[in-house]
């Protein structure tokens, strides 16, 4: 796989593998001490920080299975490696690991990418979703870079990468927008725009195009995905995907 993306101008690096049980505590500590450096109460930082690191004696880097990929930053940068990555480590067996996500699985994601954008979809009348409310657990960060073209996919059912691959294509055939009307200005102004649907309450919300979303009164609370019958999907499985918007 390093072989390939070396072909193609871009430079990953293994940057983490195996880690002891303390090695995952002190990177769960530092975390939180961290978030209480920033102003953060005690309680506070410990859910933040549960929130991105592992608990000792559950990460995969505990049981070896897991590996961080990085760039050599003198050649790439992070997110041309995390793009690369994001459409092509599925061709290798591999994934970019989250939550009981694994091996075979496909599972994208720029997590570390830092100039992101809320972005979502919208359904067609011909391949209508079903939606409601996203758990918890599957509301953070539903963003993109916006410098790439790129989809990013999350599931939480356990799909073969083919099945991935047809959603995928689905999805890129579709219609994307973000929380701003043709000028530029958010729909939503009020305070806790920016906590409730940026940063993670209902992250990125799907809508179904019916559904005028410059309208303020819209309902925006909708984000579980009941997959639509062109795909093919024989089930309901948790969905989460981004794609950025506007650029080549």
């Amino acid at each position: 796989m390093f072989d390939a993306a070396r072909k193609d101008g871009i430079y990953p690096v293994v940057w983490e593998g195996y880690r002891t049980y303390e090695e995952q505590q002190k990177i769960l500590d530092d975390k939180i001490k961290a978030y209480i450096n920033e102003g953060y109460s005690q309680s506070r930082a410990e859910r933040t920080a549960k929130g991105w690191v592992a608990l000792p004696g559950t990460s995969e880097h505990q049981l070896g299975i897991a590996v961080d990929i990085n760039a050599d930053k003198s050649k790439s940068s992070n997110d041309e490696v995390y793009t690369w990555l994001a459409a092509n480590a599925h061709n290798y067996g591999f994934c970019i690991d989250k939550e009981g996500v694994t091996e075979e699985w496909l599972n994208s994601k720029a997590k570390s990418a830092r100039k992101y954008s809320t972005v979502f979809y919208r359904g067609t009348s011909d391949d209508e979703l079903d939606l409601s409310g996203f758990p918890k657990s599957s509301r953070d960060n539903i963003q993109v870079a916006l410098e790439k073209q790129v989809l990013i996919i999350s599931l939480g059912a356990k799909l073969k990468v083919g099945k991935c691959k047809a959603i995928r294509d689905w999805f890129l055939a579709n219609e994307f927008a973000d929380f701003v009307d043709e000028a530029g200005s958010r729909i939503r102004k009020d305070e806790s725009y920016e906590k409730n649907y940026l940063i993670g309450k209902y992250g990125a919300i799907p809508t179904l195009k019916s559904i005028d979303i410059f309208k303020e009164d819209c309902d925006l609370k909708i984000n579980r995905i009941k997959i639509i019958k062109s795909i093919g999907l024989k089930k309901i499985c948790w969905i989460r995907f981004v794609k950025s918007v506007g650029l080549e």
